[in-house]
């Protein structure tokens, strides 16, 4: 943990904060202890988070439906090669079909089917139903985390009519993009402002592969119209459903 954290002061920005995730476990009597450290970007109700710059750089995990100790070992493999500006890395098992990130889910806007076949939408942009012409995509259960936030954002299209679609975001169709997306319980909604990945995948996972890779880069709105739109929808959730934290203290 010291040196973990001496190592993220060095590169720590002026007042940014760190998140800290340590996991401990009994293995052949012996204890092993893994510390991960990422920077926090701030959520706060009411302000503009700051955007994401994640890359594809695979693969999925083993077992995706629950927090295991095996993941925590695989994640450091990912974290040694990160490129040093990206923040979030998302998982892929082919490079096309993305799955979700190493700690959040990943959620993709898009044009619609109806907007491709040319039916029913004309462009322009209506500001009390952004998602006119758009769907979101993000990958099903099965092959991702079902996280907290997720299972909500879910919720939230069902509410308000927002077309969303559990199927992989495919990197294939990166031209239909306009906004992403990742959530946590840690940072809510987070907004994606670029992606990169590799101009080749590479066969099998071996850290050396990353090593020097020549990336293709695509640049997406960051907090677009849709986004925005589904974030105010989860900060209502928040306050809707939140405790004060006088509840859980003592009188004295």
């Amino acid at each position: 943990m010291e040196v973990g954290l001496q190592k993220a002061m060095e590169v720590r920005r002026d007042e940014e904060e760190l998140v800290v995730t340590a996991y401990v476990k009994l293995q052949r009597e012996k204890l092993d202890a893994y510390v991960h450290i990422s920077r926090f970007v701030s959520d706060r109700m009411g302000t503009i988070p700051a955007s994401a710059h994640v890359a594809i750089m695979g693969p999925g995990r083993s077992f995706p439906n629950a927090k295991s100790s095996q993941w925590v070992s695989c994640r450091q493999a990912l974290e040694q090669v990160r490129p040093p500006d990206v923040t979030e890395i998302l998982l892929s098992n082919d490079g096309n079909a993305l799955l979700e990130g190493t700690i959040t889910n990943l959620f993709v806007v898009c044009s619609s089917e109806s907007d491709l076949k040319g039916k029913g939408y004309n462009g322009e942009i209506d500001m009390e139903m952004p998602w006119k012409g758009l769907e979101i995509h993000t990958a099903p259960l099965g092959g991702v985390l079902p996280g907290v936030i997720r299972q909500i954002i879910l919720e939230i299209c069902d509410e308000q009519g927002i077309p969303l679609r559990e199927i992989e975001p495919l990197w294939s169709n990166y031209n239909l993009w306009k906004e992403a997306f990742l959530t946590n319980s840690v940072r809510l909604l987070q907004p994606v402002e670029s992606i990169q990945a590799p101009i080749k995948w590479p066969s099998g996972w071996c850290s050396r592969h990353w090593q020097n890779i020549p990336w293709v880069y695509l640049h997406l709105e960051g907090l677009g119209n849709v986004t925005q739109a589904v974030q105010q929808q989860v900060w209502q959730k928040a306050l809707s459903e939140s405790v004060p934290i006088q509840s859980f203290l003592k009188e004295n």
